[in-house]
């Protein structure tokens, strides 16, 4: 039975506990350094048990593809099941440009864009379709397709540890 499109639907706890990578919280002060940076508060934690999968979408095949991304625990869930959020980090911002550009060469030919930032070494991307709004297969697709252009590129595997020399991908 198919289910019907423009529909909410359940899906595991572990999406559910999720949240949004760092520079989509809220911004607050660095009491230290006087530093202003990013945090992800208990607010951006997901409080609905739904993904919101964008009208005319297959909406077992993104749930499926969304699932299958969060379960691998990079990317989250986010903004009531709207949006597929990610950070990635590299050793060098020339690693980190090169990233972007072979992501957004591939943005244009799918004729969809995420929302993104770019500091020095990382980048944080949201994937979500503006128009029906929700997930559709085109997100799914785009962060798979991200996942593969940074192992290519030499993602770093430990995110919490700048000086890690540990990367995907080839050996140096």
């Amino acid at each position: 039975m198919a289910l019907p499109r423009n529909m909410t639907v359940g899906v595991s706890s572990k999406i559910l506990q999720t949240r949004c990578p760092g520079a989509f919280g809220v911004q607050r002060s660095h009491a230290v350094s006087g530093r202003r940076s990013f945090i992800a508060t208990p607010s951006a934690r997901l409080e609905s048990s739904e993904v919101k999968v964008s009208t005319n979408s297959d909406t077992h095949r993104v749930i499926t593809e969304a699932t299958q991304l969060v379960d691998k625990g990079s990317w989250h869930l986010c903004n009531q099941g709207e949006v597929l959020a990610r950070e990635f980090r590299f050793k060098t911002f020339a690693a980190t440009w090169d990233f972007t550009s072979d992501v957004a060469a591939e943005c244009k030919v799918q004729r969809h864009h995420p929302e993104w930032t770019n500091i020095f070494t990382r980048t944080h991307i949201k994937w979500t379709t503006h128009n029906p709004k929700g997930l559709s297969h085109k997100d799914t697709y785009m962060a798979k397709f991200c996942d593969e252009v940074a192992t290519k590129r030499g993602e770093l595997l430990t995110a919490e540890s700048p000086g890690a020399n540990t990367t995907k991908g080839s050996k140096s």
